[in-house]
């Protein structure tokens, strides 16, 4: 026997009923590549800026199984020193935001001096 007490009223934290069935039947709360890329879109120009979204546009958006991954296409080739490509991870299911962030490229180190030879005896 179940205990209402237990369960009513209903945690406000949990979802409603009808929510669970809309992304059940379409794959999450962010259920397709377009979506993705959008809420990609307005994190990465709210958090770096609009001539930064121009920069990493196309957007490139895979799918990862239980989760997108939306990464910016500026410096992919990790070619030139400094900021990279935006990336950014997020939960199919819930919309929770997993990484999000730009990759850094370090310049190349200085020249090494020549080893020192040993001396011999």
């Amino acid at each position: 026997m179940i205990d209402v007490t237990k369960v009513w009223p209903p945690s406000p934290d949990a979802p409603s009923t009808t929510v669970m069935l809309i992304q059940m039947a379409r794959g999450g709360v962010v259920f397709d590549e377009a979506l993705a890329r959008k809420i990609g879109e307005n994190l990465l120009e709210s958090h770096y800026g609009t001539e930064e979204l121009g920069r990493q546009r196309p957007l490139l958006v895979m799918d990862k199984g239980d989760h997108w991954r939306v990464e910016g296409s500026w410096n992919r080739d990790q070619k030139i020193p400094g900021p990279g490509a935006f990336f950014l991870s997020i939960q199919k299911s819930d919309g929770r935001v997993i990484d999000l962030g730009r990759w850094f490229i370090p310049p190349p180190p200085p020249d090494s001096p020549p080893p020192i030879e040993p001396r011999s005896a």
